[in-house]
């Protein structure tokens, strides 16, 4: 009955894919949370009672289910809807993370963010209302070092879902969590579509409560009919030489697997060959004519970024109408989930892509799947002390996991690029990366745990699953011993340094986080930020044409070019461009965007006219397309920076005090306009203040905020291509824009030097590519020395072997270039530099905390001149200050209303002495609406306070200790700081103020939960200075909060001063 009901849906007017589409469910939507009609209909959907049933019993449930079968979308729903919540899922790629999370908030019609929420790296689109948390599982693994067993208690469930992929943090999230279940009623789910379910069962067996570990298989029988249906199959690679016509290039390749030697050639880590791209290419031509169908699309497994880009040239050269993307983890995710999209009807895909695409996401339409059967494997050579890559047979479990990725919406047909007997050897599953890299990094983490449970990283790694070498701990425990990041204590056990834990809290790879360091000794914190950032984003800022790196140099060269005569390492010149990027993306957009967001705060109307959504996520977009930068890229390096920042403002390391004032790049001149092609921009000079950029215009006389000197950022109207419209003032930034020529110089050397005993192998020079593509400077083209360009007069590479030869940019990577000397592209000679480095220990700031700190901050008062206080509380600030001060040239103020010192006499007395002393007290001032609605020809200041004090006299506010009501309500102080220095700025602009220093009294945990620096920065406030506060040896100062019923504890006071740099007045 059953299969008469499939057959009758496969032929009826849907597709047959309308049964089931992916473990992420299909697209249709129900009104009802719990996801779509369709959903409802997946495998796992039909064993809702059993599976909840049993996770309920059990402290750890199993869960084998087939590909398809909606485990990661529909297990975390089902448990919500029983009560089950909250419920935390965990990934082992970022890609899945997004996917699967967006996936669940459509079924369940909730913005994503709010019920359903995920977090990848910095990147975190979750609240603490969040129901189901999406998360990779290293940031869980982060979670569980900062709070041990805390991170976990406040879910129900823990998922750990796709666990046959063993990266090393999926297995120390699964080993710490195995161990934290003796301490928490917490229960945990392990799915999978191929792990080992007798090896997980025995792991789990030595569980405390003496509860037994719950199995539960659930096959896809929808999915296995329809594949007998859709008459899904498996060919090898004599079976496509035969379908090719036994071509004698195809049949050689075949000679060769034969012969072992194609065997050989991976095992010995050499890329996939010519003949293999070339055969997968004619297959795949092969299959675009003989299927008549373009609804069938194409799914192309190969091994690296360079396979990749091979195979993407030469189908490109074979004009072949069909559209062809690519998935890789330096691709950008949103551009991946475009990529999965349905193509159009009149267009079939191609899909070119590593194991990214292998599980959790689904390309629907897929019919035809072409493997390499290799893959990438990055292991630690004991030998040379470094990471290096090489190339490995894939095994079992992930050639079923790329069979999965078709036959389920249409006819499926599987092409392995091996021999079928060669196939039946491989291996069943892959080595985990436990045992394959040096784990310096994750035995540091281990050590710097706040859980004691979790701090051994001897005994806590040999509890995994398939637990490291012994001499790998010890090799990863000798080095950073040598690096001064452990040492020995009292009993002779390893504890982490203060440099240690530093490095572990810095949200980067162990390499970029000495990067930091290093160049935070050297005065340029900052820019080590920045750099270290970009260097551990993926991808990065700069747009990276896939398969046209000659255009990708010219985009480098549009934000830097090293000095004239200069060698520079062809890694440090591609970081530094991106650098420039970023900083040109700062300055030329996102602070005009900040001055948007500025008066639309103080003109709260303008957020509803319809002309915003032009200044949004498509303008800058678009924007961001016209200099060939990346928005997604831009945006998390932004992240990481804010993160990296804080993360030093908690541990306060001695070289932090050197961090002062603004950017360099805030304070250069700069003279950027653009030019956008192929129409007219613009002029638009806008003059005056710049908070009225933005005026009161109807919609049809309404300008965009143009660049500064007075050009147009965008155009009005509808937009031209991405291809047509591009910035025409290049370059956009050169040597010494933002920075000097010596600070250029230094953090290059920095890029090469300061990893001094990690991974990163000599960098090597970067020849300059002229603008002009016909000039004869144009790189040699790679594949005309291998006698394979059949672009003729069309490549945009030199066929002649006198011209240079193109640089290779995997030898200036962490990893290095695998051919060695018989790489045809080149390696050049790298460039010595010598950094001043300390090569002292690394300490915290030590400066004792005093009263003086604040004293020594303050501007000295002339005649007329004042410090205004804000946020008093019994004024007993104010009573202190008022010892080194002058009261008459002090202004306090409260939230409070005065008639509360009707029931407070001490307060009262107080106050009387305070204005005794010609101090002036005014109350009922909230300083976060100083500026009122505004009228229709200007922005007003509050009447009740700003006509009593003379603002140009005011030198310099205090707020101490702000306060929301909500003591650990993190989003309300968030929102209160925002308010602060957005008010003091729109204020300051009003009254053509000069700058006005800051000073905010906070302790040093809520400088970094509130995100203070974020706030200040988006209203341009910039930090100058962070000194230990003592406030109790300021006099009787007593901190106290608005109700003035108790004084509260203060840990770790200091005082932080921001000074106004806002941007240029356009002239």
């Amino acid at each position: 009955m059953f299969l008469k009901q499939l057959r009758a849906m496969t032929d009826s007017k849907g597709p047959p894919f309308q049964l089931q589409t992916s473990d992420t469910g299909p697209p249709g939507q129900d009104q009802r949370k719990g996801g779509s009609l369709l959903a409802r209909e997946l495998p796992v959907r039909r064993q809702k009672t059993r599976i909840v049933e049993k996770i309920k019993e059990n402290r750890v449930t199993i869960i084998l289910a087939d590909t398809g079968s909606g485990k990661s979308s529909q297990v975390p729903q089902m448990l919500l809807e029983e009560g089950m919540g909250p419920i935390i899922c965990t990934q082992p790629r970022r890609l899945a993370v997004a996917t699967v999370a967006k996936r669940v908030a459509e079924e369940r019609g909730c913005t994503l963010g709010g019920e359903v929420g995920y977090q990848i790296g910095q990147q975190k689109v979750s609240s603490t209302r969040s129901m189901i948390v999406f998360k990779t599982s290293g940031v869980l693994l982060e979670e569980l070092r900062t709070n041990g067993v805390a991170a976990i208690n406040k879910y129900k469930v823990i998922i750990l879902d796709e666990v046959h992929e063993r990266s090393v943090e999926s297995d120390l999230v699964l080993t710490s969590v195995k161990h934290l279940l003796q301490s928490t009623s917490v229960k945990l789910v392990l799915m999978s579509a191929t792990a080992d379910l007798l090896k997980y069962e025995v792991y789990f067996k030595d569980i405390d409560r003496g509860e037994r570990v719950e199995k539960i298989a659930i096959q896809n029988l929808a999915d296995k009919l329809q594949s007998m249906i859709l008459n899904t199959k498996v060919s090898y690679l004599e079976q496509v030489v035969k379908l090719l016509g036994n071509v004698p290039e195809h049949v050689a390749l075949l000679d060769r697997f034969t012969e072992r030697e194609e065997v050989g050639a991976a095992e010995r880590g050499i890329d996939i060959g010519d003949g293999t791209l070339m055969l997968i290419r004619d297959l795949i031509l092969h299959l675009h004519s003989s299927e008549p169908d373009l609804k069938k699309n194409v799914l192309v497994f190969l091994p690296t970024y360079r396979s990749l880009e091979q195979q993407w040239l030469l189908l490109n050269a074979s004009k072949a109408p069909f559209k062809i993307f690519v998935l890789h983890s330096s691709v950008d995710i949103e551009d991946s989930i475009r990529a999965m999209e349905v193509s159009p009807v009149n267009r079939r895909k191609v899909i070119l892509a590593t194991n990214v695409a292998e599980s959790s996401v689904t390309i629907p339409g897929v019919s035809f799947v072409i493997d390499s059967c290799r893959s990438l494997e990055i292991f630690w050579d004991r030998d040379q002390k470094k990471h290096k890559p090489r190339l490995k047979w894939i095994s079992e479990s992930q050639a079923n996991q790329r069979k999965g990725r078709t036959g389920r919406t249409c006819d499926g047909v599987v092409y392995r690029m091996v021999p079928r007997n060669m196939f039946l050897r491989f291996d069943k599953f892959e080595t985990p990366a436990m045992q394959l890299i040096s784990l310096k990094k994750q035995v540091l983490m281990i050590l710097t745990s706040v859980s004691k449970a979790l701090n051994d990283p001897s005994a806590l790694l040999k509890k995994c699953m398939n637990p490291p070498h012994v001499d790998t701990i010890e090799d990863a425990l000798d080095a950073l011993k040598e690096m001064k990041a452990i040492e020995y204590d009292q009993k002779g056990k390893h504890r982490p340094t203060f440099y240690g834990r530093l490095l572990v809290c810095l949200p980067l790879s162990l390499e970029s986080a000495i990067m930091v360091v290093r160049g935070g000794q050297l005065g340029y914190t900052r820019e080590a930020a920045l750099l270290a950032a970009i260097q551990d984003c993926t991808p990065n800022p700069i747009s990276r044409p896939f398969g046209n790196p000659y255009k990708y140099q010219q985009s480098v060269a549009n934000y830097y070019k090293p000095e004239d005569g200069e060698e520079v390492a062809s890694l440090a010149t591609n970081m530094l461009a991106n650098m420039y990027a970023y900083e040109f993306w700062q300055r030329s957009f996102q602070d005009k965007q900040r001055l948007r967001n500025l008066s639309e705060q103080a003109r709260t109307f303008v957020v509803a006219n319809g002309n915003v959504k032009n200044r949004g996520e498509e303008t800058e977009l678009d924007w961001c397309s016209q200099h060939q930068l990346n928005l997604t890229a831009l945006r998390a390096v932004a992240e990481t920076v804010e993160a990296i920042m804080e993360a030093l403002h908690r541990f306060r390391p001695e070289f932090l005090n050197n961090v002062s004032g603004p950017p360099t790049y805030i304070t250069h001149a700069y003279d950027h306009v653009c030019e956008v092609s192929p129409a007219d921009s613009g002029n638009g000079s806008v003059h005056g203040s710049w908070y009225h950029e933005v005026e009161h215009k109807s919609d049809n006389d309404r300008e965009d905020v143009g660049h500064e000197n007075g050009g147009s950022m965008f155009e009005n109207g509808s937009f031209a291509t991405q291809e047509e419209r591009k910035c025409l003032r290049i370059p956009y930034t050169s040597n010494g824009t933002h920075h000097s020529l010596e600070v250029e110089r230094i953090l290059t050397a920095l890029l090469i030097q300061a990893p001094k005993g990690e991974e990163r192998p000599p960098s090597t020079k970067l020849e300059e590519i002229p603008a002009d593509s016909e000039s004869s400077n144009v790189p040699l083209c790679g594949f005309f020395l291998r006698g394979m360009c059949i672009k003729g007069d069309d490549c945009n590479y030199s066929h002649s072997r006198t011209a240079q030869p193109t640089p290779c940019r995997f030898f200036s990577s962490p990893s290095g270039c695998r051919y060695g000397d018989s790489c045809i592209y080149y390696h050049g000679e790298p460039k010595k530099y010598v950094l001043p480095l300390n090569s002292e220990p690394l300490c915290c700031y030590e400066e004792q905390p005093s009263a003086r700190s604040m004293l020594d901050l303050l501007p000295q008062l002339g005649e007329g001149e004042s410090l205004l206080l804000f946020g008093e509380g019994d004024f007993s600030f104010a009573q202190s200050l008022s010892s080194y001060i002058p009261p008459h040239q002090i202004i306090a103020t409260s939230l409070d209303k005065e008639d509360i010192i009707r029931c407070l006499p001490l307060l009262n007395q107080r106050i009387q002495n305070l204005r005794m002393n010609q101090m002036q007290i005014h109350w009922n001032v909230d300083v976060t609406s100083l500026v009122t609605s505004p009228t229709r020809d200007r922005i007003n200041v509050s009447q009740n306070f700003a006509n009593l004090i003379s603002w140009p006299g005011v030198r310099c506010i205090i707020w101490n200790f702000p306060f929301a009501d909500a003591e650990e309500d993190t989003a309300k102080h968030q929102e209160l700081v925002q308010k602060l220095f957005a008010s003091l700025s729109v204020l300051m602009e009003t009254l053509r103020l000069q700058p006005i220093p800051v000073i905010v009294t906070l302790c040093n945990d809520q400088f970094c939960r509130w995100r203070v620096e974020r706030a200040a920065r988006a209203s341009f406030f910039f930090l100058t200075c962070s000194l230990p506060f003592d406030s109790k040896a300021f006099g009787g100062y007593h901190p106290i909060r608005n109700n003035l019923l108790s004084t509260f504890p203060v840990e770790k006071a200091l005082v932080y001063m921001f000074e106004h740099y806002p941007p240029p007045m356009q002239t």
